[in-house]
């Protein structure tokens, strides 16, 4: 018998999701509303585009949930969830038209409890064989991924019905997950301190030196906080739309308080330090990311508004039905285009990559709503319980493109549901896809229309790399002068104007952008995540040259970003060894240029 445990304990410190899902889990980029101010220094008479501050880029978070040992070898747990608003719940009932739903009992997570004692007294008392040993742990883990799974589902159905009956319902689930593993860690610790018997021996057969630290540094004090975070998560989506702009500000700091004893409690000094190592598994450094971002304000902020500038003189070039019909190939759900670009486009993929998509829709792996009460945003995550993958798409979200970016993850899930990775390389199997889409898009016959639909979504990615770039050196900054930041509704507003104008040419991002508000809707539920999206950016544009010079090739390299590294590759390597570059390299930068040459 082989026991190994993952315990990732970023349990403690996001909270959005329920576990049973391998380590990264993703919100897909929402296209735009052609709404709202344009640069100004870019004077059009027709409408601009402009990315809302609540959706221009990855919504993407986690609550990393702690892993059994099991077969699977899984990291259960990563998932995101999309801005948040008061929603008004239907006046009358409404299915959720999913297959998997919420039914967890009290009584289903009593017996969990049970079997934990039973293994724990035979172990101790030297009650059973090793054999029935093997057989109780089967079964007890068995019981956590239900368990785990069901409060999944429980945060599906709360984004879907947003009420008051589904927060309960995750917030029940939610904490009787966190409380069975914080009972199964009490169980190994007891039998760890244990006399030596061939039972405890078998107990922990397989466990590594990581496997033992994190057990014996396991505390009940990090299960609280971890409910503490599930809270601030709740309150904040509670805020109503006065209470919004001050509470957000004073709950992310909460959430910074509560952050940085969690890392302190996993022997790290800072949270960025520990978000960095065990929540986003970066092989990279801060030190390294500020390189980047110098990158970002010298080159991408002038390439990003030269797309946009192509994209103005394209778009108001067009007549308008043309343009109409650009507007809808980015806003438009994507069953309601005259043309099924979806399926032409995942028929040039490899068979291998195609079936796995189409998987989605095959096996009813797919929760769409409509419904105005319902979250916005669009997610993907493994449900090891039932060992499938599922995709839900909010209201808003149902465009080609996010399509697209959720199949990018579904099919990542397909290959590695067993595999723990890095939310910059899962975030490129999505992005890369969106590329790969509009490279395809290329050869399609409206080609004007199709010109400024290319205008638009660099421009649209560069801007999201710029944003997310702003709001990570925004969140590095909170998180080491937290001490100095003694009245946030204020001060944040104060340093966040101070890193957009380090960044701003002619007010192009404050043209866009209004980063006072956008840091509320994203620092509180997915802190320091946004730099993995802008990193998984820089990279998804440039397979999107390489796509447009040579198709074939480009879908070559990114079958084999998804499927090559299996979770046993970092980041970086993964580009190596795809012939990629990397987003601390000058040629990177150049090749980008490129593409607006």
């Amino acid at each position: 018998m082989k026991i190994s445990v993952r315990f990732i304990s970023s349990l403690l410190c996001l909270v959005i999701l329920v576990c049973s899902m391998s380590s990264c889990f993703s919100v897909g980029q929402h296209a735009q509303d052609f709404t709202g101010e344009g640069s100004g220094s870019t004077a059009t008479t027709t409408r601009t585009l402009a990315p809302d501050p609540q959706q221009t880029t990855a919504s993407t978070t986690g609550s990393t949930r702690p892993s059994l040992p099991g077969s699977t070898g899984a990291d259960p747990g990563k998932t995101t969830a999309s801005t948040t608003g008061n929603q008004t719940p239907p006046d009358e009932p409404i299915t959720m038209d999913f297959r998997f739903p919420y039914v967890l009992k009290t009584e289903e997570v009593d017996e969990f409890y049970e079997m934990l004692n039973a293994i724990q007294a035979g172990v101790l008392e030297n009650k059973i064989t090793t054999d029935e040993l093997a057989e109780m742990v089967e079964e007890m883990e068995t019981r956590f991924y239900y368990i785990s799974t069901q409060s999944q589902i429980a945060y599906v159905e709360y984004c879907f019905f947003n009420d008051e009956a589904s927060e309960e319902n995750y917030l029940y689930s939610s904490g009787a997950e966190t409380d069975i593993y914080t009972a199964y860690m009490k169980t190994c610790a007891a039998i760890d301190a244990a006399e030596e018997s061939a039972l405890k021996t078998a107990f922990f057969d397989g466990w590594t030196d990581e496997d033992f630290a994190s057990m014996r540094g396991y505390s009940e004090e990090l299960s609280e906080y971890s409910k503490i975070s599930q809270n601030i998560l709740v309150d904040y989506r509670a805020l109503t739309d006065e209470e919004f702009e001050d509470g957000a500000a004073e709950l992310l700091m909460d959430l910074v308080e509560c952050n940085e004893a969690i890392a302190k409690l996993e022997g790290y000094d800072s949270y960025l330090d520990y978000a960095y190592d065990v929540i986003y598994g970066r092989d990279y450094s801060p030190e390294k990311t500020a390189q980047m971002r110098q990158f970002v304000k010298d080159r991408i902020v002038p390439l990003c508004k030269t797309a946009y500038d192509k994209f103005q003189a394209t778009f108001s070039a067009l007549k308008g039905g043309e343009q109409s019909r650009v507007i809808s190939l980015v806003e438009s759900d994507y069953d309601r285009l005259p043309i099924n670009y979806l399926d032409q486009f995942l028929a040039t993929l490899p068979e291998d990559a195609k079936n796995a998509m189409n998987g989605m829709f095959d096996d009813e792996n797919v929760l769409f709503s409509d419904h105005e009460f319902s979250e916005a945003g669009a997610f993907t995550g493994y449900l090891y319980a039932y060992e499938t993958p599922f995709c839900y798409f909010g209201p808003g979200y149902q465009n080609l493109f996010t399509m697209v970016h959720e199949l990018g993850h579904y099919y990542n899930y397909i290959c590695n549901a067993e595999a723990s990775m890095s939310y910059d390389l899962a975030e490129l199997h999505s992005q890369g896809n969106e590329f790969l889409l509009l490279a395809y898009l290329q050869d399609a016959k409206d080609a004007k229309v199709i010109e400024a639909v290319t205008y638009y979504q660099v421009f649209n990615a560069l801007f999201t790399v710029i944003i997310a770039t702003i709001v990570d050196d925004f969140e590095t900054y909170v998180y080491t002068h937290a001490d100095e930041i003694t009245d946030p509704t204020v001060q944040l507003d104060e340093i966040m104007n101070q890193i957009v104008a380090s960044y701003d040419r002619a007010n192009f991002i404050k043209g866009n952008a209004d980063m006072l508000s956008y840091w509320r809707y994203v620092t509180v539920e997915h802190p320091l995540y946004y730099i993995s999206y802008a990193m998984s950016g820089l990279m998804s544009v440039e397979l999107y040259a390489l796509a447009i010079e040579d198709y074939d090739a480009a879908l070559e390299v990114y079958c084999a970003i998804v499927t090559a590294s299996n979770g046993e590759k970092t980041f970086l390597e993964v580009l190596a060894d795809a012939g990629l570059g990397n987003p601390f390299s000058e040629e990177t930068y150049a090749r980008l240029e490129g593409i607006c040459a």
